[in-house]
């Protein structure tokens, strides 16, 4: 459970966002304010509440006999650049890990709640399953043809470019969020992962005892501060929120606060991680860390910036971890290697299969070293 910094330290809350307490199998409901100390004392998952710089949290530990393995997961998204990110999970589910806790942003955060959800239907197979099933509607969907309709009245021909090939579609969409805003671009405010979302997300099955603790994160634009929804505050707006590129679509309001993509602030934040002390925590990167040669194309520039921008918050928070925790890393270097910055848009299937079986590859040869 996470208290935005704006807010005054958690004496007095709302039992609406309260993560479900086992002892009583209780969801989320409204009800009236409630002392913090009358939520502590109740609820057994309840260890500690601790102060970082913008963040008020309370740990919440994993019901007994829910068969977590001291797991912490970090996942990384980055648009289509996530189907990475999808196949070291598969992998890693495969295997048998059943993460205690998960942070994640932009389609790692989706990813987040797609495996806690289906791990508390059917465990491993049920978390497998569920993140198969949103990858094969972004694919069915295409999303790339929602944005084009919404602006190809305007852009003479644009579709003649998308024919020939998505990726020629991509350079002139990228082109066009450089110069406009997303109410030129996308006029109509649409964002194709909302009917997606829709049919997929199982919100009462994340409150579960047997789902993973989440940790989504998405930025407030007005003060730069990361917001963390944990399970009982995720609903569809904070998932759209935590990928949300402010060059193609308007910022997500939430409780009348406008929110950018969580990777602004932390790619992903692993204050909460840290806080929980796990025995060890894998961090799934799908943003080139390293290229080969210096970037000459303006968009280039731009697209190594941000990702030295976002690397630099997480590099940071990796400085913090318990001396305690095991650190194992996957990275996407080689998968990324000639794909360009606008491919992170592309929901083409040949490209997700890609980047989703070199996820897995990644998994097998850290289980060989």
């Amino acid at each position: 459970m996470i208290w935005r910094a704006d807010l005054a330290p958690p004496t007095i809350r709302s039992e609406q966002n309260c993560h479900p307490c086992p002892q009583n199998n209780r969801s989320p409901t409204l009800g009236k304010d409630i002392g913090r100390q009358v939520h502590l004392a109740r609820c057994p998952r309840i260890r500690t509440v601790y102060n970082l710089p913008g963040l008020w949290q309370m740990v919440i530990m994993p019901a007994s006999g829910s068969r977590h393995d001291g797991t912490a997961l970090a996942l990384q998204g980055e648009g289509s650049h996530g189907a990475f990110t999808w196949g070291v999970l598969d992998a890693l589910f495969e295997s048998g890990v059943k993460p205690d806790a998960v942070s994640g942003v932009s389609s790692g955060a989706i990813l987040a709640a797609m495996a806690a959800q289906g791990f508390a239907r059917d465990g491993q197979d049920g978390a497998r399953s569920a993140m198969a099933k949103f990858w094969n509607r972004v694919a069915a969907t295409d999303w790339l043809t929602t944005i084009a309709k919404a602006f190809g009245h305007w852009l003479p021909r644009f579709e003649i470019g998308r024919d020939v090939s998505n990726t020629i579609a991509m350079q002139g969409l990228s082109a066009m969020t450089s110069m406009f805003g997303p109410l030129s671009v996308n006029p109509l405010g649409q964002n194709p992962l909302r009917p997606i979302l829709a049919d997929l997300l199982d919100q009462p099955a994340l409150y579960d005892p047997a789902a993973s603790t989440l940790y989504i994160a998405a930025t407030a634009v007005d003060t730069g501060r990361p917001r963390i929804f944990s399970n009982a505050e995720i609903t569809i707006d904070a998932l759209l929120a935590s990928p949300c590129l402010p060059s193609v679509f308007p910022a997500a309001i939430i409780d009348g606060v406008a929110y950018w993509a969580g990777a602004y602030s932390g790619n992903p934040p692993l204050a909460p991680l840290n806080a929980r002390q796990p025995r060890r925590l894998i961090l799934v990167r799908a943003q080139s860390r390293q290229r080969v040669g210096v970037p000459e194309k303006p968009t280039e520039i731009l697209n190594r910036i941000q990702e030295l921008a976002f690397q630099t918050a997480v590099e940071a928070e990796l400085s913090m971890l318990p001396a305690q925790t095991h650190l194992i890393e996957y990275n996407a270097d080689a998968a990324l290697a000639g794909l360009p910055p606008a491919s992170r848009l592309n929901t083409e299937r040949a490209l997700l299969d890609r980047l989703f079986y070199a996820g897995r590859a990644a998994h097998r040869a850290a289980e060989a070293a």
